[in-house]
């Protein structure tokens, strides 16, 4: 091999480790605190509120408040936690409404900086998670079973009636 030859493979293969330590940062699983950012903090979490919209039938909306020492609060922010996030980059759309509700909650997690996250899911496999006060936004697969879990806990809260 001639030295040309081994430089040209040499650069040829530190581009390939770069480009695949580049996609591994891009689309690695997260935790639920890191989709929240570097202020998320469980402990300041004034309220969780979620407003739950029917999809398929016609019956008022529900609006459930998860209180700092509600057991149920607990218990969500733990399932929230036991999942991964991978990114998503691009969605063709097209996803089907696969749960009886719409599920958007609201959390507040530092009162000094104002940082709070909304998260919408229906059931598709991905989920729209939007954080006020940092740069974290998008979109991140959940799986229908987890978002299951998340709405069937909602569902056993004491809730008020919206209607449309």
């Amino acid at each position: 091999m001639t030295p040309k030859t081994k430089k040209r493979l040499c650069v040829v293969i530190l581009l390939a480790v770069a480009a695949t330590a580049v996609l591994f940062l891009l689309f690695r699983p997260r935790t639920f605190a890191q989709t929240m950012g570097p202020d998320y903090d469980p402990r300041q979490i004034q309220e969780i509120t979620a407003s739950l919209s029917p999809v398929k039938r016609d019956e008022p909306s529900r609006h459930v408040i998860l209180a700092p020492g509600d057991p149920a609060t607990k218990e969500f922010l733990t399932l929230l936690e036991s999942h991964t996030y991978p990114p998503v980059y691009s969605d063709v759309g097209g996803h089907p409404v696969t749960l009886d509700y719409k599920v958007t909650l609201f959390i507040p997690f530092q009162e000094e900086t104002g940082s709070a996250a909304f998260l919408s899911f229906t059931g598709n496999p991905q989920i729209q998670i939007f954080v006020f006060g940092t740069t974290s936004a998008g979109t991140y697969k959940l799986s229908e079973a987890a978002q299951q879990e998340l709405l069937d806990l909602l569902l056993k809260q004491p809730y008020e009636e919206q209607t449309q």
